[in-house]
C-alpha cells in the first residue's frame, strides 16, 4: 500500500540534476546549466533553482536540490497536477558578462516532469532521461535532441532535508539554504505554501 498524505502534512523532496546528453552540436566552449522551475499548488508565480555552469562537451552536474515541503492535503493534491519544468540554458560568454555587469543566458529548450510521476512511483523514487523540446533546431539533421537525466525522491513525514543531508554529506560539498523569503525569485512566505520550510542546494 502506498503511503498517503494527511491534512497539514509535510514531505521532503530531493531533485537531482545528473547530466545531459546529445549536446555535441553546440558551439565549442559553450557553458550549459539547467534551471528548474517549481510551481506551488496552482499559483502563477514560480520558484527557480539553477545548477552550476559546466562545459557542453562534458555535461555532468550531479547536483541535488533538497526541499522541505508542507501544506494542506488539498494543496498537495493540487501540486500533483503540476509539473516541474527543466530548462537547458547556455551561458553568455564571460567577456559579454564582464562588459555588461550582469549574467545572462539563452534558453535552448525545456522539458516537463509531472509531480504525479514521482508521487505514484514505487517507493516514490524515479530516475529517467527527460527529452528537451528545443526552442529552435539546436541539433544537426539526423541528430537526436538533448535530454536531461533527472532523479527524484519524495519522503513523507517529519524527516527533513537537514536529517537526510547529514547522511549524504561529503567533504568539499557546497550548501546554500533558502529560508523564509525565496531569494531565487523574491516571492514571499505567503506564496511558498507547499515549499514553506526551506530549500537547499547540495553540490557533490
Amino acid at each position: 500500500m502506498k503511503p498517503t498524505l494527511m491534512a497539514d502534512s509535510s514531505f521532503s523532496c530531493e531533485i537531482t540534476i545528473l547530466q545531459a546528453r546529445n549536446t555535441g552540436s553546440l558551439p565549442q566552449g559553450s557553458e550549459l546549466f539547467v534551471r528548474c522551475y517549481l510551481s506551488a499548488a496552482g499559483r502563477r508565480e514560480r520558484i527557480h533553482l539553477d545548477t552550476v555552469d559546466v562545459p557542453a562537451a562534458a555535461c555532468s552536474w550531479d547536483e541535488a536540490f533538497s526541499l522541505q515541503c508542507s501544506g494542506s492535503d488539498d494543496s498537495i493534491e493540487e501540486l500533483k497536477q503540476e509539473s516541474l519544468v527543466f530548462e537547458l540554458r547556455q551561458r553568455k560568454c564571460s567577456r559579454w558578462r564582464k562588459c555588461t555587469g550582469a549574467p545572462s543566458s539563452k534558453l535552448l529548450g525545456a522539458a516537463e516532469l509531472p509531480w504525479r510521476t514521482a508521487f505514484e512511483a514505487p517507493e516514490m523514487r524515479i530516475e529517467e532521461w527527460v527529452p528537451i523540446i528545443p526552442c529552435r533546431s539546436i541539433a544537426e539533421e539526423n541528430e537526436k535532441p538533448p535530454s536531461v537525466r533527472v532523479a527524484m525522491i519524495i519522503r513523507l513525514g517529519s524527516e527533513t532535508w537537514e536529517e537526510t543531508g547529514k547522511q549524504r554529506r561529503r567533504q568539499g560539498r557546497k550548501k546554500r539554504a533558502l529560508e523564509g523569503e525565496c531569494r531565487c525569485c523574491g516571492c514571499g512566505e505567503e506564496y511558498c505554501d507547499v515549499f514553506a520550510m526551506a530549500a537547499a542546494l547540495e553540490a557533490f
